[in-house]
């Protein structure tokens, strides 16, 4: 069985329902790909910073291993980059 890469199955899990109630208050939706993909510099930024995910939800805040994950993302989200790993939208 392939391993289908996608916004669903790669970054979205990074975005849990109760991170993604916080970040609509400020105007970005997390499971949303166009914004996700358009504001990627600046949520990668901001995670490298350690200024989010911020405590307050139930599950807490990301673990080292899940920083360090994160954080090996490429540091933006093209075409190209999407393309090359087979991902879609």
């Amino acid at each position: 069985m392939a391993l289908v890469m996608s916004f669903d199955t790669v970054i979205r899990p990074y975005f849990t329902p109760c991170y993604r109630v916080h970040m609509i208050h400020g105007n970005l939706d997390l499971w949303d790909y166009d914004k996700v993909k358009q504001e990627w510099q600046a949520i990668h930024d901001v995670v490298q910073s350690k200024k989010m995910p911020r405590a307050g939800c139930a599950e807490g805040v990301w673990c080292y291993i899940d920083e360090i994950l994160f954080e090996s993302l490429p540091g933006s989200l093209t075409d190209e980059w999407c393309g090359v790993l087979g991902a879609t939208a």
